[in-house]
This record gives C-alpha cells, sequence and structure tokens, in this order.
C-alpha cells in the first residue's frame, strides 16, 4: 500500500453485443489506465515498500482521477442502458 491508500477497481456492466466483449473490455480497461496515469498514478505490487510518504498534491490527483473514472463508469453504463433501450423497442 503506497502512503495510506490503496484502492480497488471494479467496473461491471451490461453489453448486448458478445461480439464486441473482449474489444468493449479492453477499452475500458485501456481508458481506467490511461485516467490513471494522467494523474500520476502508479500501479505497483502490493508487496512493493514506497519510502515517501504520499504528498497531498499526488493524494489530490488521485482524488481528481477517481472522479474521473467514475465519470466514464457512468458515461460506459449510460451507453449500456441506450442500447438496452434500444434492443426492447
Amino acid at each position: 500500500m503506497i502512503g495510506v491508500r490503496s484502492y480497488e477497481n471494479k467496473i461491471s456492466g451490461f453489453l448486448s453485443e458478445t461480439k464486441q466483449l473482449l474489444a468493449s473490455r479492453s477499452n475500458l480497461k485501456r481508458s481506467v489506465l490511461d485516467v490513471q496515469h494522467l494523474a500520476g498514478i502508479e500501479i505497483v505490487s502490493p508487496n512493493f515498500m514506497n519510502k515517501d510518504a504520499t504528498s497531498i498534491e499526488t493524494r489530490a490527483k488521485i482524488e481528481a482521477a477517481i472522479e474521473q473514472i467514475k465519470k466514464k463508469i457512468q458515461k460506459f453504463d449510460q451507453l449500456l442502458n441506450a442500447d438496452n433501450e434500444i434492443k426492447k423497442t
């Protein structure tokens, strides 16, 4: 655990077009990693010990990245819901 925080990402949804499952999953994971990298979040092993405490700036970046991830998840969920509504009609 770096500093005093660790995060676990869990994203789920419904994709009606199963032919796109692998590509959709890859795109979503890529987006999550892109946002984390933009925020300066480094993915490391749970056994990694960082000698420096997490700074306030880094924590702010992490919180901002989490908000961006939440927004992407919401957009993804909206797309899935819209696709489901189209399939129902």
